[in-house]
């Protein structure tokens, strides 16, 4: 488990300072990451507003 703190400036994480989610994710990784995906955010982003939601045919999203 990794803990990341939100600061003013960007992102904490094992001491150092990062300008972005992203960053966090390489530093732990060693490959790039769209960093809200690596940590879980888009999904639960998507899931609050119903984005991601398959369109049916015909009829607007619910």
């Amino acid at each position: 488990m990794h803990t990341v703190t939100v600061l003013d400036v960007g992102y904490a994480w094992d001491g150092a300072t990062y300008p972005s989610l992203s960053r966090v994710a390489h530093a732990i990784t060693g490959t790039k990451w769209n960093g809200p995906r690596f940590f879980g955010l888009r999904e639960r982003a998507e899931a609050a507003t119903g984005a991601g939601r398959e369109r049916v045919e015909g009829r607007p999203p619910t």
